[in-house]
């Protein structure tokens, strides 16, 4: 996956089952459709992790257009979360 902040593109990390269980509690734990501050944080850090903490949590939330922020924070969930789903839903079970 790849995020533009201000005028640089990242490359997130390659995905570890660490993150991946992260997003799937992340995905638990909140409301997605009405995210509170303290939420809205967390999403942004668990971002900064994947894209290797080569930005912080300010440097995000000031670099990123306010229109961008719901759906680059649902890419990035969905981003982890679907591919390791597909491949579970496909995992052999004998």
């Amino acid at each position: 996956m790849d995020l533009v902040l201000g005028e640089k593109t990242y490359v997130s990390v390659e995905v570890k089952s660490r993150i991946l269980r992260e997003a799937i509690g992340i995905t638990e734990e909140m409301n997605l459709d009405s995210i509170k501050g303290k939420d809205l944080d967390r999403l942004v850090d668990f971002v900064c992790k994947i894209y290797g903490n080569k930005f912080d949590r300010d440097f995000f939330y000031d670099n990123l257009n306010a229109n961008l922020l719901n759906s680059t924070l649902m890419e990035t969930i969905q981003g982890v979360v679907n591919p390791a789903t597909d491949t579970l839903e496909t995992f052999p079970t004998k």
